[in-house]
Parts: structure tokens; C-alpha cells; sequence
């Protein structure tokens, strides 16, 4: 990991280079000052948080002391508007794609194009939208025609291109999960077992896999492998990761990773996706759960309870055999690390609070943010100084 040192002379030199021109006040591009998290928070800490429309900020933090870096505020009203339930806490899951390497780290939720504050935004009939924000801190929204229509939009998830989106969330009226190519045409995927999985909550690309969390009885309770690629349309397999509840649990979010040295995790159909190790959020009971691949199945870990509030979503950060989780509960982001390596329970596990959301505001959806390269904050440096602080409180509704 580059110093910060070495990140501060590289934005240092960029604006050298770039001194006839005067930056706008703003907060810089994503993952400059390293070591931090991306947060989901509803509300404008003023109207008390309901089943209307609810303004959406994404807040960057510092991952060890909770400090706030930059505040990036989504359009609340007009054709821009990017909005959220006020109070569902399953929605606005917050998926990463992409690393460093080419400076193409992209960041998806899904969410309503409603102006703020309308009421009982999820039954209306509003444009439900892919939302993609970029190290750059460019944010941008795609329509998806009418599906999810009436119904509860979960999660989106693209991948390193950031044209294409998969989009989950309640079933009936074009739900369950969703596609979008990159010309705005919206297909459903169905499950071989119905057309609409119903409650589908977050979503994730990892390299050519694609992977959903399950809430309701169909395709179940789990976390699961959709298709063993990346599927546009048609019924594919839900290949579940950890044991399918099919009572009780409701699967919102998920963090893969690998722990271990032995055989990692390979859905039929699918390439192996070097993944060992899960952490999913049953946000029914508001509890985190452990899973290891045994080389053959994946067995249960241990559970972990909030000590204040529950748990809605999970990220983390892998070094050696210690896992750093990252929780969001509505109230605040957790902050813990499972020491106990693979094939151990994690039960002895203690969480501590990084931030708080504050009153009338809720948190949701989190992400970890990698640190971009010097060439790449160069880079950012001349679209900031340009005025990219203009563009990204902006959000373009591409075709519906």
C-alpha cells in the first residue's frame, strides 16, 4: 500500500502542473487519503425517516477512526432525483467492482428517481435506477424502463466497464432480478424455479460471477451463485453458497473471501472463484454468520448479534488470516476483526462503533474503497480542477 506520502506528492504535483487553476470547493476524488469506507445514509436530519422518499448521501469515512473525509449528496428532486425508502433497511445495498489496476473501481446501489419527501415511494410507479459512482467521485444513474414497478428495488452490481447492470429487489411486475445492457434494455432473469425470485437483495460481480443474496422462500434462503457466469436473460441455476433456511432467515448481504490454504469454492458451471470463507448478514435477526468451504460444502461458523441495534450490511478486509468486518446497522457502522482464521468460530468476536448516523438519518449500504495510484490521481486531479465538484452532485438518467 502506497504511503501517504507518496499519495500527497503525487496530488501535490498535479497541482503544480495544473496552478492557473483554481479548485472548486470540494472534498477530492475517492480513497485519496487511504484505508476507507464508502456508507449509504438516509434522510436530511430534519423530517423524521418514513416510507416516503428519503434524501441519499454517500458518505466517506476513515476505516479506523470513523472520520468523516467526504460527503457526496445525490440529486433529490427533478430528473436527476436519486432517492431511497426512508425506512427499509433493506434497501440501498452498496456493491464494489473492480480494483485499482486501471483505476476503475466502481461503486452500485439501486434507488428511486423520486423527488424527496414523496410519499410511499417503494408501492409507486416512479423510474426504479442503477446508480454508479467512480474514484473520480462521479456519480451517474441508468433507468430501468418498468420493472420493479410498484415494488421494493434492492441492489445493483455491474461490472469494471460500468455499462451493464444486474438489479434485485421484490418479486412481481418485472422483479426479483434484473439486467440491463448497455443500450438501456431491461430483460428479467428468472430461476429455474419461477420467473420473479422473490427478495433479492444484494448483488455482486465478482470477475465473471455473479452472486445474490436470498431473502424469501424462493429460490431460498441463502447466498447464492446465479448461473455460474454472468447471465443476461433466461431461467439460470441458483447454485446456493451456505445452507438454504427456508424459514426465519433473510439473507441482505454478504462479504466472500479466502482464509484458508485448501480447496476454494467452485459452483457447477463456473470457474473457481477462489473464495473459501463467507461472512452473510441475516438481517431478520440482525446477525452476521461465518461460513468455510470444506472442500465439498459449506459449513456454519459461528453468529454474531449486534450488541446495539442489527446488522443490515458487511464488507471486509482480508490480511493474512485475520478478517476485518465492517457492519452498518441503521444506527451505526460496526468495526471488528475475526482473528480465529479458517475452519474456527468467530463467536468470540466483539464489534465496536466506528460512527453514528445522527438523528433522522439512517445508515444502509457499505463498501470498502481501494486506493487509486498516483497516475490515477493525477488524473482526478485535472477533472476536479476542471470542475468535476459541478458534475458529480449531477446524475444522468440514461435511456429508460
Amino acid at each position: 500500500m502506497r504511503s501517504s506520502m507518496s499519495r500527497l506528492f503525487a496530488l501535490l504535483f498535479c497541482t503544480i502542473a495544473l496552478h492557473s487553476i483554481t479548485p472548486l470547493t470540494q472534498a477530492g476524488p475517492l480513497g485519496v487519503s487511504g484505508d476507507s469506507l464508502l456508507v449509504v445514509r438516509v434522510g436530511n436530519g430534519i423530517n423524521l425517516l418514513s416510507a416516503n422518499a428519503a434524501a441519499v448521501s454517500i458518505l466517506e469515512i476513515n476505516r479506523a477512526t470513523g472520520a468523516l473525509i467526504q460527503t457526496i449528496d445525490l440529486p433529490t428532486s427533478g430528473a436527476s432525483a436519486f432517492t431511497l425508502a426512508g425506512n427499509d433497511r433493506t434497501e440501498g445495498t452498496l456493491s464494489a467492482v473492480g480494483s485499482t489496476a486501471g483505476g476503475n473501481a466502481l461503486f452500485t446501489l439501486a434507488g428511486y428517481n423520486a423527488n424527496a419527501l414523496s410519499a410511499n415511494v417503494a408501492s409507486g410507479t416512479s423510474t426504479r435506477l442503477a446508480g454508479r459512482l467512480d474514484l473520480s467521485g462521479t456519480f451517474a444513474s441508468f433507468g430501468m424502463g418498468t420493472a420493479f414497478s410498484g415494488i421494493s428495488v434492492k441492489g445493483a452490481a455491474t461490472t469494471t466497464a460500468g455499462n451493464v447492470f444486474w438489479v434485485t429487489g421484490n418479486s412481481g411486475n418485472n422483479g426479483g432480478l434484473q439486467y440491463r445492457n448497455a443500450v438501456g434494455t431491461v430483460t428479467n432473469i428468472g430461476s429455474s424455479d419461477t420467473p420473479n425470485p422473490n427478495q433479492l437483495r444484494q448483488v455482486q460481480v465478482h470477475d465473471t460471477n455473479l452472486f445474490v443474496a436470498g431473502a424469501g422462500a424462493t429460490p431460498g434462503r441463502a447466498i447464492f451463485d446465479v448461473g455460474g457466469g454472468l447471465p443476461t436473460g433466461g431461467s439460470p441455476t441458483f447454485t446456493n453458497a451456505n445452507t438454504i433456511n427456508l424459514g426465519g432467515k433473510e439473507y441482505n448481504s454478504f462479504f466472500f473471501t479466502r482464509v484458508g490454504t485448501g480447496t476454494t469454492w467452485t459452483p457447477p458451471g463456473s470457474a473457481d472463484t477462489g473464495y473459501d470463507t463467507l461472512y452473510a448478514v441475516n438481517s431478520n435477526a440482525g446477525t452476521v454468520e461465518k461460513w468455510n468451504f470444506n472442500g465439498t460444502s459449506w459449513e456454519a461458523k459461528g453468529t454474531i448479534v449486534a450488541s446495539s441495534g442489527a446488522f443490515i450490511n458487511v464488507t471486509g478486509v482480508t490480511i493474512g488470516s485475520n478478517v476485518n468486518l465492517y457492519l452498518t446497522t441503521s444506527e451505526a457502522v460496526w468495526r471488528g476483526t475475526d482473528t480465529t482464521g479458517f475452519g474456527s468460530s468467530f463467536t468470540g468476536t466483539s464489534f465496536s462503533t466506528l460512527v453514528t448516523a445522527g438523528t433522522n438519518y439512517a445508515f444502509r449500504g457499505i463498501a470498502i474503497v481501494p486506493e487509486p495510484g498516483s497516475l490515477a490521481l493525477c488524473g482526478f486531479a485535472v477533472a476536479g480542477f476542471a470542475g468535476y465538484f459541478a458534475r458529480r452532485r449531477k446524475s444522468n438518467i440514461l435511456p429508460q
